[in-house]
């Protein structure tokens, strides 16, 4: 969860609990002036029949005369119980709002914090979410490069066949069970990389299968176990697996590619080159791809367009 999704939460609680607040004190203050307005009532009600004095001004004398009257109880009394009803509803209405306010307001303060709590766990999971659709995306990536770093390991090997047949002459050669076996899992890797379209599969990256599952994943480890041991084989084996012709005619080739690269004349580099090519194709128990022969034909033209230059 984000910093700033904490801070909002935190906000919209404080102001809850500053509007409840709010809320409690305005009810509070309706009981008390309703209590006050009772109190005022009862402490200043008459009995019906009281004797009450009054002042009475007297036009045709010179000083107050002081009279008494007997109040009409019956008549004021009706009144004032009237009013007193209606004061002591108003009371009980207010006081039953601020009892509903104070257990209401707990309650909707913990409804309302379930449901920021329910709002940060719907965001935490997003976040979840895309932060593994990330991983997944680039841990799908990651296997991508491991099947294109044997990949171009073998286009190397393939490429640079003269240094292939002189070091390692077995990953050339298909009946080596190794070298068989790593261009069967070659074959099968790129397959189903291509079958993918190069996406990883949606219930992978839904979460619903783990990565040892998917077949491009198991693809891959077996392409990298299968290029570890042909690799190894071809180096423990050398050029001892090729009969003991085809052993001396690389030995002649690795002699002329010397000449070949740093001959001093273009006409030298030019037939060393030439008889190079004459020479591996004597070589029958390698398998010499025809993108290799243009290799060597790519090599050479820059020896040649050097020795016109000169």
């Amino acid at each position: 969860m984000h910093h700033d999704d904490y801070a909002r939460d935190r906000l919209y609680r404080l102001l809850a609990l500053i509007v409840t607040g709010i809320a409690i004190m305005f009810m509070g203050q309706l009981v008390l002036k309703e209590a006050s307005s009772v109190s005022n009532f009862f402490s200043g009600s008459r009995e019906p029949g009281a004797v009450v004095a009054y002042e009475t001004a007297a036009p045709n004398y010179a000083d107050t005369e002081r009279t008494t009257a007997v109040d009409p109880g019956p008549t004021n009394g009706g009144a004032n119980s009237k009013a007193l009803t209606g004061e002591v509803r108003m009371m009980l209405v207010v006081v039953g709002g601020v009892i509903v306010m104070a257990i209401g307001a707990p309650v909707a303060y913990h409804a309302f914090s379930k449901a920021l709590e329910r709002r940060r766990q719907v965001r935490a999971d997003k976040h979840r979410a895309a932060a593994a659709l990330v991983e997944r995306r680039e841990q799908w990536s990651a296997v991508e490069k491991r099947h294109q770093v044997v990949q171009d390991a073998w286009f190397d090997a393939e490429m640079d066949v003269v240094t292939t047949m002189l070091t390692r002459p077995a990953l050339l050669d298909p009946a080596v069970p190794a070298t068989g076996r790593l261009i069967e899992a070659l074959e099968n890797a790129r397959a189903i990389h291509a079958a993918s379209g190069g996406e990883p599969p949606a219930a992978w990256l839904d979460g619903i299968s783990d990565l040892e599952s998917l077949p491009y994943y198991r693809a891959v480890l077996d392409l990298e176990r299968n290029w570890r041991a042909a690799t190894t084989a071809a180096d423990k084996a050398g050029r001892a697996i090729l009969p003991r012709t085809e052993r001396r005619i690389l030995a002649e080739v690795e002699s002329l590619l010397a000449i070949a690269t740093g001959g001093a004349s273009a006409n030298e580099r030019d037939t060393a080159y030439a008889r190079i090519k004459t020479l591996l194709g004597r070589i029958k128990t390698l398998r010499i791809p025809e993108k290799a022969w243009q290799a060597i034909d790519a090599a050479h033209r820059p020896q040649i367009a050097a020795g016109v230059s000169t």
